[in-house]
């Protein structure tokens, strides 16, 4: 099958969460026999990853103002090449114009979904549309709308097994935390200094943007945290090889896309401690191993309570390795695979 995607949220020179998913998605219907052409204004980073994955025909540069409309033209002079037309609308979609093609997929790939068109307007044009969807809610919402004729398609994101981690490893996490550092840094600072306040048996690691170190070094030694944290520039490298033995990972907000962070804590049982507004997690069913706080006093007190039980702690690590090998890219690419052959 030779597709054509659309791509509407690869606009601009930082990944979001949801377009990291996008990415990942299509690197997986890749392994199929289908040839994949994906019309985008993406950033040299998505290039890369999808390099030799999948056809790249990026918008030229002098166009990116007129991107919708270069989107539009390209369509129509060779939608006859393509079995099928897919769409990916993103967080923030707009009036498509895929619609009006015999063999077209919408895709909404995030958390959340807010349409600026009227409900009967929607049921007009988008009542016999397919959709693939990444979130129980969407799909609620959409199943509301009265659109997709009920041919909408829930595909969860996936986590990645980045490696195999053994049961022996689990029992090995030492009293340490890895904290990626956003732009309030006083929650991060706030955070630690409970903890060391109530046990002097932790220690932090901080992955923060490069040319935030400086600033950060400095709040860290006003509260005298400076022999208790270690400060690395953020990169998943550095990530991976701290997270293995680390007790917890603490997100304070997001600064780039996290999700391979949140994948990799995840896959060496490590729980993840989330600003409540920054949730990775879409639905319910991996809601309850991902814990979410609503302020430093609040994520120190689920750390300190969860690591002094340890019976606790152990059910935890267990779920949480059950839902990442639950919720694979493997499987999500399968889904995904199944239902654009069906349509």
């Amino acid at each position: 099958m030779k597709i054509l995607v659309i791509d509407r949220s690869i606009v601009n020179g930082r990944l979001t969460e949801a377009d990291n998913s996008f990415v990942k998605h299509l690197m997986f219907w890749s392994l199929g026999n289908n040839q994949i052409d994906v019309l985008a204004r993406a950033e040299r980073s998505v290039a890369e990853r999808l390099k030799g994955k999948v056809n790249l025909l990026r918008i030229p540069p002098r166009l990116l103002f007129l991107g919708l409309f270069y989107s539009y033209a390209y369509l129509v002079v060779f939608a006859r090449k393509y079995d099928l037309i897919v769409e990916n609308w993103g967080n923030k979609p707009l009036l498509s114009f895929t619609w009006n093609f015999k063999r077209s997929l919408i895709m909404i790939i995030g958390k959340n979904f807010k349409t600026v068109l009227p409900a009967k307007i929607m049921r007009f044009i988008y009542k016999k549309v397919p959709f693939l969807v990444s979130s129980l809610k969407i799909k609620e919402e959409l199943v509301r709308l009265g659109v997709g004729n009920e041919n909408i398609k829930y595909v969860p994101d996936g986590v990645a097994n980045h490696k195999k981690y053994s049961e022996n490893l689990l029992k090995k996490k030492k009293n340490k935390i890895v904290i990626v550092v956003g732009k309030k840094m006083g929650d991060a600072i706030s955070l630690m200094a409970l903890i060391e306040r109530k046990s002097l048996e932790w220690k932090f690691i901080a992955l923060i943007e490069k040319r935030r170190i400086s600033y950060f070094k400095n709040l860290c030694s006003q509260f005298d945290l400076s022999n208790k944290i270690k400060i690395f520039a953020l990169s998943l490298p550095v990530f991976n090889k701290n997270i293995t033995d680390s007790k917890f990972l603490v997100i304070t907000m997001h600064t780039k896309d996290v999700s391979d962070y949140i994948e990799a804590s995840l896959n060496c049982g490590a729980p993840v401690v989330l600003e409540d507004k920054v949730s990775y997690f879409r639905d319910k069913q991996t809601k309850d191993v991902v814990l979410d706080y609503q302020s430093p006093m609040n994520a120190a007190e689920l750390i300190l309570t969860l690591s002094k039980n340890n019976a606790e702690y152990t059910k935890l690590q267990n779920k949480i390795l059950k839902k990442s090998r639950t919720y694979s890219w493997e499987e999500a690419g399968r889904l995904g695979l199944e239902f654009i052959e069906s349509i």
